[in-house]
């Protein structure tokens, strides 16, 4: 659940209801197109997939600009939640210049973000939990782990950043 939709009283009814009846709730909107504009020509009526109640609506209005159309075979949701998390991940990225591959980015958690954030790059995962270190290797795919809530880790920070080894 994003941290947004974490401020509304319903908060937790909303991701209880939408993990046992499959459907995605706030801002990530998913759906089929039911009706174009004149002048809209990159999407059609029926694009298929299932309505998952995305937004709590029926019916929305979207300007085309704001579609993105999902491959075959990605369902709906599992797509979604790349709607916020992936744009929270990749717009800093792009800005930065870090979706060119070869280059080194740190991702501070495991979580949805972090998973995102790969691109071909060489991840190191930063994470207060070293247990994490196995999945964010294998299954994740992360180049290097580190533990922040290790002494270990805290004296390699000062060191690097305040050149206290000269000393």
């Amino acid at each position: 659940m994003n941290g947004d939709s974490q401020n509304t009283p319903f908060s937790w009814f909303s991701l209880y209801y939408s993990i046992n009846n499959l459907f995605v709730c706030r801002h990530e909107i998913v759906g089929v197109v039911t009706a174009v504009g004149n002048s809209v020509h990159k999407f059609q009526v029926d694009h298929d997939g299932t309505n998952t109640y995305g937004g709590y609506s029926d019916i929305i209005v979207v300007h085309p600009r704001f579609v993105v159309q999902f491959p075959e075979n990605l369902p709906f949701d599992a797509g979604a939640p790349l709607l916020c998390a992936g744009i929270t991940v990749y717009s800093p990225m792009k800005y930065y210049g870090m979706t060119e591959q070869g280059k080194h980015l740190g991702v501070a958690g495991l979580g949805g973000l972090g998973h995102i954030a790969a691109f071909g790059l060489k991840i190191t995962v930063i994470s207060t939990s070293p247990k994490k270190e196995d999945e964010a290797i294998t299954k994740v795919g992360a180049d290097a782990f580190v533990a922040v809530n290790t002494m270990d880790y805290i004296i390699e920070t000062i060191i690097h950043w305040l050149r206290c080894a000269a000393y």
